[in-house]
């Protein structure tokens, strides 16, 4: 019982304390007043820092040169004409004597595509992560 009375008593209190204290109106300028305390205190907005691209220039170039190879390669097995003349031209050219061997079209088709999905995820990827840097 000590215990609520006490509390009753504070809460008069703070009720009498409230009811004294004089409700004052903002000035005309309040808003901007708050504004421009605002603006002063707020640090200067930096600059967004320019990252390094995860897939440099020189590794473009790379995985073209290395897409473009596959799907030479990939055209060079697929047909029989082909690849008896391009191993005819690289044994006068490099006096070695080799047949490429031949694959079956199952193989150079998953290998193809294999090829060019794994291209279309690194553009993508990049994409994904070059975007994802610069919003931050």
């Amino acid at each position: 019982m000590d215990r609520k009375e006490n509390d009753r008593e504070i809460d008069a209190f703070i009720a009498n304390y409230i009811r004294e204290i004089e409700q004052s109106e903002p000035s005309v300028d309040f808003t901007a007043n708050v504004m421009r305390e605002i603006e002063e205190t707020v640090a200067p907005v930096q600059p967004l820092s320019i990252s390094e691209p995860l897939i440099s220039t020189k590794g473009w170039f790379a995985l073209s040169g290395f897409a473009a190879a596959m799907v030479l390669t990939l055209i060079m097995y697929s047909s029989p004409e082909i690849s008896e003349v391009f191993g005819a031209y690289v044994g006068k050219y490099l006096n070695v004597s080799w047949q490429i061997p031949r694959l079956s079209h199952k193989t150079v088709y998953i290998a193809f595509f294999t090829a060019l999905l794994i291209w279309v995820q690194f553009y993508y990827l990049k994409h994904f992560f070059t975007d994802r840097l610069n919003r931050e």
